[in-house]
């Protein structure tokens, strides 16, 4: 996996300020600027991976939105490597014995959390922009059973912190 170039949190910071300033959609407010913040659903930016979880590439489940300065990540159907002695589909053979996958969490096999945005990823031969954690603190959290509660728990959780 190339590695990701990484800006100082502040500039990261500094540049939405600017984006927003510079926004034809007077709804868009970053926190702290003492107006509403309103983030409307075509300034969401949804990426193809897990944003978050140390073993997030071994789950089958993952969403993840940007929603200005916040990334919502929802991940889950965990299969560890062992699981599939080194084959996708000897994975997918335990996946379909072993439903939902291994746990993630205490009683849950999903689960959504929310971090403060930091730079884009920028790699050559990557540049897919999914923004670094600024940090490893959550800001909110929801664990789940199924994928079903799990979709519209990060969906709700995107508008939560849509709407904030």
């Amino acid at each position: 996996m190339p590695k990701r170039k990484t800006l100082d949190p502040l500039e990261v910071r500094r540049r939405v300020k600017e984006e927003v300033a510079a926004s034809s959609d007077k709804t868009l407010r970053l926190r702290g600027s003492g107006d509403a913040v309103k983030i409307p659903k075509k300034d969401w930016r949804w990426f193809g991976n897990a944003g978050h979880f140390i073993a997030g590439q071994w789950c089958r489940f993952h969403l993840c939105t940007q929603i200005g300065s916040h990334l919502i990540s929802t991940v889950g159907e965990y299969v560890h490597p062992r699981h599939g002695k080194g084959t996708e589909l000897g994975g997918a053979h335990w996946l379909k014995k072993n439903w939902p996958g291994e746990e993630i969490g205490f009683n849950r096999f999903y689960e959504t959390m929310v971090f403060e945005v930091g730079p884009p990823c920028t790699a050559e031969g990557c540049n897919c922009g999914l923004p670094a954690l600024a940090s490893a603190e959550e800001l909110d959290f929801k664990g789940y059973k199924t994928a079903e509660e799990a979709t519209a728990g990060h969906l709700a959780m995107c508008k939560k912190w849509a709407d904030l």
